[in-house]
């Protein structure tokens, strides 16, 4: 099993939260809003190689799933639930015949280059060989001057294959252009008696690395901080709590990935939101920003030009005559010092406002540029013992060896040489290519690529199309049932593969015609994913079984009584504790061996939970977990051995009561209350739930006019039409002092209606037992 899942850093979640304790079975109650979506994605990305487990698949029902799976298609009354098309095996018998057609191709292809491959071995081999006695010759008479040039490169080389490599790359260099009077062996041979002997060699003086950076200049990058725009009004706030980094990488990211909602808290952004965020944000923290930047990109550089030229004095024989190994060990010290301020600069990006220090006390920079500057002049001085005169002596080697080839490419081994290259043209014209490989092969990838996609898109429908409609005429939807574009006959074959299914109304006649799709509600949309979804792993007990070899599965359901009726609501009820019994029972043949459900609704948790309410906590295959909103993001309470959800309700109020508990210990303490941000929302859904169902809109209409004013946004605010968009009514509860905003939700219980509602308002604040909010608070 799974028995943690780590939600630092995940939107939505407080930066320490965790999912801790899972057991086989774990039930989690989360209001609306409080990350029980983004949970169950994250769940999803678990990588299952990471960590020890038996798990070997993961798989996740939530609106994600039901956007997903649930497509429209153009046809009338046609759908898919997956990612089934009823083409698929068509397009894959073209794409096998298209293959074989290029395998076919390929092989041909790949023979004509072979032959052609043995031609060419057999004209160089020929050539090779028809070069050999005068190599030998020209070996003898040049063997007395190898001693001018490196040992692996003498005048003429000692096999036939490289003489006619270097044939061959000088005829293509520029210096074969080259005009000389070079035409017989006895002037090259005069050249090269004309050229001193010399037994020391010039040293290459290095490149020095360079950055315009200094220590002082990289302290002031990190110790300078820039405080926001203060015309902005936000930027109290944000300046109070220390939000300047968060809201930015929040900003990046609306931006870098087009979010219509905050990808923290999941809330709608508005135009004037962001414009206002945007505002916080002045040219001169732009231009900071893009300084701390430059500065860590130009010290990687630094640093990775220092290690190759540290490297290449340390190990190329050439600079072995000097030793640098004490001012090699003074630039690697300096060097340590440089990554350590280039890690600084690291944190500087991810902590812009934060006054940083590299805490050292000489400059690193300027230590490996007098380090090197002294390298520099040790070897400028050994050249310059060795290098008078070498120049001309140089240019006259290199001039001989050009003179050579000049002479063996243009006289000596002219014809040898221009009818190997003839031959070769007319081989390599008539060649196919890699390039025509390589077409091929991309193409036969291709086909390749899009067979196995259609494959893996592509099951067995009849038995899920069978339990889909079995289930919909249970509950009651007689009126219309799945069926498929193929004739009910083909249905039992088992070769027939289809993902895509036909919606249809059955008519008083007897016709089934399909229905208009759109039509459907969220609620039958979530039915058919649901059921389509769990169709994979439940068994009805009726003969039926999931579906065979199937991987060990962690089964994730977020919601998926979502929009639906009370009927939907017990069927789906129903058959999730039936898989849970399947899944904790102590016989469990069933692939799925975990589970993980989430919803905001506390009847339905209380429901597939039935079986395990009454379970001993030593015993008990279940565990319960809450996930409470606070001001850094959401938390998790638990895993508790038996569930504390009562109903929604009075988890409403339970937030009320921590809130309130919490502002009065602060004003007894003389200190400023906490915000809390999502307070007012919580009132709202009280006022509603209760008043609504009691004394009707009119009411609440007519209380809104109350001449307090706290009293009067807070009920403007419930009466709103919308609540997702930032109005003056929402902006002015999102800003009320929380003292206030408790005082005004009481005076709607002690106003309207005379007054009769206060006692259930001094009911429902009174400490509860099990109450988390309380002993969380």
């Amino acid at each position: 099993m799974i028995t943690e899942v780590d939600l630092s850093g995940t939107p939505c979640f407080a930066p320490d939260a965790k999912l801790t304790g899972l057991k086989k079975i774990n039930f989690i109650f989360g209001p609306n809003g409080s990350g029980k979506t983004t949970l169950s994605n994250k769940i999803q990305t678990i990588n299952l190689d990471d960590i020890e487990t038996e798990i070997e698949d993961i798989a996740v029902f939530n609106r994600d799933y039901i956007k997903d799976s649930f497509r429209e298609c153009q046809a009338p009354g046609h759908i898919t639930l997956g990612k089934e098309n009823s083409a698929l095996k068509d397009e894959i018998d073209q794409l096998t015949e298209q293959l074989e057609q290029h395998k076919g191709k390929l092989e041909d292809t790949q023979t004509k280059i072979e032959d052609a491959e043995r031609e060419r071995e057999r004209l160089l081999d020929v050539t090779q060989s028809s070069i050999g006695p005068r190599r030998k010759q020209l070996t003898t008479i040049f063997k007395d001057y190898n001693s001018l040039y490196p040992k692996s490169a003498p005048l003429i080389p000692g096999n036939n294959p490289t003489l006619f490599a270097k044939l061959l790359q000088f005829k293509s260099s520029e210096d074969a252009t080259l005009s000389t009077n070079c035409d017989t062996i006895e002037k090259i041979l005069d050249i090269l008696k004309q050229i001193p002997k010399a037994d020391a060699t010039e040293i290459l003086v290095p490149s020095i690395p360079d950055t315009n950076y200094t220590l002082s200049s990289i302290e002031t990058i990190l110790s300078t901080t820039v405080t926001l725009n203060n015309d902005s009004p936000m930027s109290t706030f944000i300046n109070k709590h220390n939000l300047h980094d968060w809201i930015r990488r929040g900003l990046a990211t609306v931006e870098t990935d087009n979010l219509s909602s905050c990808p923290f808290c999941q809330q709608k952004l508005t135009d004037q939101l962001i414009s206002e965020l945007k505002n916080v944000f002045d040219d001169r923290h732009t231009a900071h920003i893009q300084a701390i930047t430059k500065a860590n990109e130009t010290i990687k550089t630094y640093i990775t030009n220092c290690e190759t030229l540290t490297t290449s004095l340390a190990t190329n024989p050439d600079y072995k005559s000097i030793d640098y190994n004490t001012h090699l060990t003074i630039i690697n010290k300096a060097l340590n010092e440089i990554r350590h301020t280039q890690s600084k600069l690291e944190q500087k990006a991810n902590e812009s406002n934060k006054i940083l220090s590299t805490g050292l006390s000489e400059d690193p920079f300027q230590t490996i540029r007098e380090q090197l500057t002294l390298i520099t002049s040790q070897i400028n001085h050994h050249n310059n013992a060795i290098n008078a005169g070498k120049s001309k002596r140089t240019e006259a080697i290199r001039n001989a060896r050009t003179a050579l080839y000049k002479y063996l490419t243009g006289v000596e081994f002219c014809d040898i040489l221009d009818t190997y290259l003839q031959t070769l043209a007319t081989i390599n014209l008539k060649t196919p290519t890699e390039a025509d490989i390589s077409s091929i092969k991309q193409k036969i990838t291709h086909i390749h690529t899009e067979t196995d996609n259609k494959l893996s898109k592509m099951t067995q429908v009849g038995e899920k199309m069978t339990f889909i409609n079995q289930i919909l005429t249970y509950i009651g939807f007689n009126s219309f049932s799945l069926t498929t574009p193929e004739q009910t006959s083909k249905l039992s074959s088992p070769e027939f593969q289809s993902g895509q299914y036909i919606l249809v109304r059955h008519s008083n006649d007897g016709t089934n015609n399909p229905i208009d799709t759109s039509t459907l509600s969220e609620g039958e949309r979530t039915l058919l994913t649901f059921l389509y979804f769990i169709t994979k792993y439940y068994k009805d007990g009726k003969g039926s079984s999931p579906t065979a070899n199937l991987l060990s599965t962690l089964l994730v359901i977020d919601d998926p009584i979502a929009s639906t009726d009370a009927e939907t609501f017990f069927l789906i009820t129903n058959i999730i504790r039936r898989l849970l019994d399947q899944v904790s029972s102590s016989n469990n043949n069933n692939s799925v061996k975990q589970v993980i459900i989430t919803s905001h609704n506390t009847r339905f948790l209380k429901e597939v939970a039935f079986s395990f309410l009454n379970e001993r906590e030593s015993d008990s295959k279940a565990c319960y977990y809450s996930i409470q909103k606070g001001q850094t993001g959401s938390s998790i309470l638990g895993p508790k051995a038996s569930s504390l959800i009562t109903n929604e309700y009075n988890e409403l109020w339970a937030e009320v009561r921590r809130c309130n508990k919490i502002v009065v210990q602060a004003r007894k303490s003389h200190i400023t209350p906490q915000a809390f941000p999502l307070l007012g929302n919580t009132m709202r859904r009280i006022i509603e739930s209760y008043f609504l169902d009691i004394g009707g809109l009119g009411t609440i209409t007519s209380l809104s006019k109350s001449t307090d004013r706290s009293t009067a946004t807070l009920l403007a605010f419930c009466n709103s039409s919308s609540h997702s968009s930032i109005g003056s009514d929402i902006y002015d509860i999102l800003h009320m002092d929380s003292f206030k905003l408790l005082t005004a939700f009481k005076r709607v219980f002690e106003t309207l209606d005379g007054g009769q509602h206060i006692g259930h308002y001094r009911m429902m604040m009174r400490d509860r037992p099990g109450d988390t909010s309380q002993q969380n608070s």
